[in-house]
């Protein structure tokens, strides 16, 4: 009889677990701003196209699609703003947080690309062109550079009357020159965080472009200590979890 009451004492505890879970899954990961319209191969084949309206050809390399998401920028919302209000902007200003990342390599070269798409709209949100430092490349002035550079943002709909352009270099490169240029988006701020445009031309040619929520240096350095802790944690009770299962199969 004690075996009995003692099994409906667990049963019921674990019953009330799995409803606390379940109630407030969302409280503590919120996704209602996560709208997946794009499947991974759409996202896969959106990526491909933009890749292909650079005039590079793919063939012969390798790829891989994954969904991802920006997290120190998710964690800087949430902790800042609440986890509603967070999701609430997220949706609101389309802040890039979720992205499906594509990638194109081949086995032992260097030279690779990167494409991050917006998983409900498919827009651009990041592109990396990844080369050798002596490919060769035209060496442009830098505000042919930045004509290039301004054109490229019209066409994947950034309008750059709404921003400011904030830093700009120039690097000779061994047989080409490279051109950076950043913008910071005018009067949007969230606390210490703000919105950035940047763009890289590596010659003549599109090298990296990126939008995304600028999360202020401390912040990032905190985040990375406690996700740090946090990892520790989650093997610790993993440890524990194979022990108390291990425990309960030999008592049974």
């Amino acid at each position: 009889m004690k075996f009995i009451k003692n099994n409906c004492f667990v049963f019921a505890f674990g019953l009330a677990g799995i409803l606390v879970f379940i109630f407030l899954l969302n409280e503590a990961f919120p996704t209602s701003s996560l709208d997946l319209s794009l499947t991974k191969i759409q996202a896969f084949n959106a990526s491909a196209k933009f890749i292909a309206s650079q005039s590079i050809n793919l063939s012969g390399y390798s790829s891989s699609t994954i969904f991802t998401a920006n997290s120190p920028a998710l964690a800087y919302l949430q902790k800042n703003k609440g986890l509603k209000e967070a999701d609430r902007i997220i949706k609101q200003d389309s802040l890039p947080v979720w992205r499906w990342w594509s990638r194109w390599f081949k086995s032992l070269q260097k030279e690779e690309f990167n494409v991050e798409v917006d998983p409900s709209t498919g827009r651009l949100l990041c592109y990396n062109h990844f080369t050798k430092e002596d490919v060769p490349g035209a060496n442009l002035p830098q505000p042919k550079a930045k004509l290039i550079a301004e054109q490229f943002l019209g066409k994947v709909g950034i309008d750059l009357t709404q921003y400011d352009l904030i830093e700009s270099s120039t690097k000779k490169m061994p047989a080409r020159t490279n051109h950076f240029f950043g913008w910071e988006r005018r009067n949007y701020k969230i606390k210490d965080a703000t919105y950035k445009v940047e763009v890289q031309i590596k010659g003549d040619k599109i090298g990296y472009f990126n939008q995304y929520l600028k999360i202020p240096e401390n912040f990032i350095r905190e985040y990375g200590k406690e996700s740090s802790l946090g990892m520790l944690l989650a093997s610790l009770s993993i440890f524990f979890t194979f022990i108390i299962a291990v425990s309960a199969f030999i008592i049974v």
